[in-house]
C-alpha cells in the first residue's frame, strides 16, 4: 500500500511539473511585436506585406516595409525567439524590364528561374515588368527569390536551385 501511495504520488508530481514547464506559445501579435522591436520600427510607420503560421515548422512569418527597408522575419512560435532575419534597403526605381540595363543585371541563369516562375503563373514572359532576381537560402537549401509585376499585380516565386522545384509561390494586388 506505501509503495503504491509513493508511486501515485511520484506521478502526480511528474504530471504537475510537467504541466507547469510546458509554456503556451506566443499569439501572432507577440510575434509581432518581436519582429518590429528588433527592426527599430513601430507598426504605424511600416506596411505588412505578408503574415503567416507555418504549423510544421511551428513559426510566424513576417514581411513589412518602411519607406527605406524592407525586412523579412521568422519567429518561433514556442518560444518567441528569432529563426531568421533579413533587411534589405528598399531600391526606388520605374526600370522597365524590357530596358537593356535591367536585361544585364540578370544572368543568363537566373533568367531561367524568372521563366519557370512565369511559366508557373501562366504569363508572358514579355508581360513581366521590373524583375528583381535575389539569391536566398530556405532551411539551408539555396534558393532564388523572384519578384515581377504584370501590371499592378506583384508576383513572388521561391525556387530552389538545385531541384528548380517551386517551394512558395505568391500574388499581391498592388
Amino acid at each position: 500500500m506505501k509503495t503504491m501511495r509513493m508511486v501515485l504520488l511520484s506521478l502526480l508530481a511528474m504530471t504537475t511539473l510537467f504541466a507547469c514547464s510546458k509554456a503556451e506559445p506566443i499569439s501572432e501579435q507577440e510575434a509581432m511585436d518581436v519582429a518590429l522591436k528588433d527592426a527599430g520600427v513601430n507598426a504605424n510607420e511600416v506596411n505588412f506585406n505578408k503574415q503567416a503560421f507555418d504549423k510544421d515548422d511551428n513559426e510566424y512569418t513576417f514581411e513589412f516595409q518602411s519607406d527605406t527597408m524592407s525586412y523579412e522575419y521568422d519567429i518561433h512560435a514556442g518560444n518567441g525567439k528569432i529563426i531568421s532575419k533579413e533587411s534589405k534597403q528598399r531600391k526606388q526605381t520605374n526600370t522597365d524590364v524590357n530596358s537593356s540595363a535591367t536585361m544585364q543585371s540578370i544572368s543568363e541563369e537566373q533568367w531561367t528561374y524568372v521563366q519557370l516562375a512565369a511559366d508557373h503563373f501562366s504569363i508572358a514572359k514579355a508581360d513581366i515588368q521590373n524583375v528583381r532576381v535575389e539569391n536566398d537560402s530556405d532551411h539551408g537549401v539555396a534558393t532564388y527569390d523572384i519578384k515581377f509585376y504584370v501590371g499592378t499585380k506583384e508576383f513572388q516565386c521561391e525556387i530552389e536551385k538545385d531541384s528548380k522545384r517551386i517551394i512558395e509561390s505568391e500574388i499581391d494586388q498592388d
